[in-house]
């Protein structure tokens, strides 16, 4: 399964920062371009590698992760959602790891995962939201599915976040 967005994001080795290095302030830090390539050392009026991931670039490696045990719908808007919501989006992020181990545990290989972003129009309230679908949904499944729900609830508390899991009853 892969994400939806256009722009793949590709972790080739660890990201490099190009940045100016001047003789007047040889730890000025003017960034640059995303580059690739070895450890320069840094001299005057030359460029200074480092590794840093900016927090866009940590999302989308994330998504990239995450999109391969999941379905992704609306993979732009989701991450404009983790980035206007900077201190929260590490926090988002391990409950979505979370909820993945959990949909193995309590449903199974057999069970599809879908993340989106559930957008309200009325009111401005956007948050994260799975569905968990399959073949044939038995009797207990709402049950389990509030299971599931009551192991990361304490994470969101914690971290003043909101993500639902739920179903729409599609079959895979």
């Amino acid at each position: 399964m892969q994400a939806d967005f256009g722009e793949q994001f590709r972790k080739f080795g660890q990201p490099l920062r190009q940045c100016g290095v001047s003789a007047d302030a040889p730890r000025t830090w003017v960034p640059r371009q995303r580059v690739s390539g070895k450890f320069i050392p840094p001299q005057v009026d030359q460029a200074q590698w480092y590794s840093k991931f900016s927090l866009l670039e940590e999302i989308r490696a994330n998504i990239e992760r995450i999109s391969e045990f999941l379905i992704i719908k609306h993979t732009q808007d989701i991450i404009q959602y983790l980035l206007s919501e900077p201190a929260k989006s590490s926090s988002l992020i391990d409950v979505i790891y979370k909820v993945i181990i959990l949909k193995k545990e309590y449903f199974g290989d057999e069970a599809q995962l879908v993340l989106t972003l559930n957008v309200d129009p009325e009111i401005e309230n956007e948050y994260l939201k799975f569905y968990i679908r399959q073949s044939d949904y038995p009797d207990d499944f709402m049950d389990r599915i509030a299971r599931l729900r009551s192991n990361y609830y304490e994470d969101l508390r914690k971290n003043d976040i909101w993500i639902l899991v739920s179903t729409d009853f599609k079959r895979v």
